[in-house]
């Protein structure tokens, strides 16, 4: 039986919910008119989307534990337990929605919504998060780090994608769409390898789960040249 209900009081993204420590993390935010009426913005010009309000939410009662007016800026909200942080970002994919656009990490506490950081980031595709860790996707498709905890960069880490697609992560293995199947091992300092042949999906496609990469076919409706049409299970040499 339904225990509560939570009525937005604009609209919830689908993307912009967290839950995790008994707790339901949101952002009630106004619906974006460029997105309604498909107005396109100019070169260089942010697209214009009112701020939402970030809330967190009791996940046995649905009682408000602390809210933030004006603090949903982003579309995306990704929670680490460990390190007690909410990070608030975006997914300004190339075939995304014009709202999706914005290139800035925000950070708040998550058992109390203080504020930690806000940096420029510039990423162009939704981040992952690995324990003290953030990897973002940005210019000339090189992936970015950050410090998830002072937001302090550390550098360019790899390669990134080299088409569409997200990065996927597992705690030692980053994977994205790069033509083929990409993949960059965390515990080395190189630089991203590829599994030729396989054309992955342009979305979350190569998932690392179980000390596996699972790959789905994603091929059906796809004229591109690839060898190998099949789903894929892949394990580490020597496991």
């Amino acid at each position: 039986k339904p225990k509560w209900t939570y009525r937005a009081g604009q609209s919830i993204r689908h993307n912009a919910v967290a839950v995790g420590g008994g707790t339901v993390y949101l952002i009630d935010r106004p619906v974006a008119p460029v997105d309604t009426l498909k107005a396109k913005p100019k070169r260089g010009q942010e697209p214009k989307h009112p701020a939402g309000t970030l809330l967190a939410l009791d996940a046995a009662s649905g009682r408000v534990k602390w809210k933030k007016p004006g603090a949903g800026r982003g579309t995306v909200l990704a929670l680490s337990l460990e390190h007690d942080v909410l990070l608030v970002s975006s997914q300004p994919a190339g075939y995304g929605m014009y709202s999706e656009r914005g290139g800035r990490l925000i950070a708040f506490r998550a058992s109390s919504g203080q504020p930690l950081y806000e940096v420029d980031s510039g990423h162009s595709a939704r981040p992952v998060v690995n324990d003290r860790t953030i990897y973002a996707v940005g210019g000339r498709k090189r992936t970015g780090t950050w410090d998830l905890l002072t937001g302090k960069s550390r550098g360019p880490r790899m390669v990134g994608r080299g088409s569409c697609g997200i990065l996927a992560g597992g705690k030692h293995i980053l994977t994205f769409r790069a033509g083929s199947l990409g993949y960059v091992d965390l515990r080395s300092p190189g630089e991203s390898d590829n599994y030729g042949g396989a054309r992955p999906g342009c979305w979350i496609n190569a998932i690392p789960a179980g000390g596996l990469v699972l790959m789905p076919d994603y091929t059906d409706s796809c004229s591109c040249s690839y060898q190998m049409k099949t789903s894929m299970a892949l394990e580490e040499a020597g496991n």
